[in-house]
């Protein structure tokens, strides 16, 4: 499955996705983000 998170670029928006985000990765899911530039170093280091 390929599942999309989108969030405003606002930490609020998007860290309570992180874990869900990586149990669905780690069952084997394509997992990606939609988020503004701010978040992006920090998903970044989350792989």
């Amino acid at each position: 499955m390929r599942v999309l998170f989108a969030s405003m670029a606002a930490v609020g928006h998007t860290y309570p996705l992180i874990p869900l985000a990586q149990a669905l990765h780690k069952a084997g899911h394509e997992v990606h983000f939609a988020v503004g530039e701010e978040m992006h170093p920090v998903l970044g280091k989350l792989g």
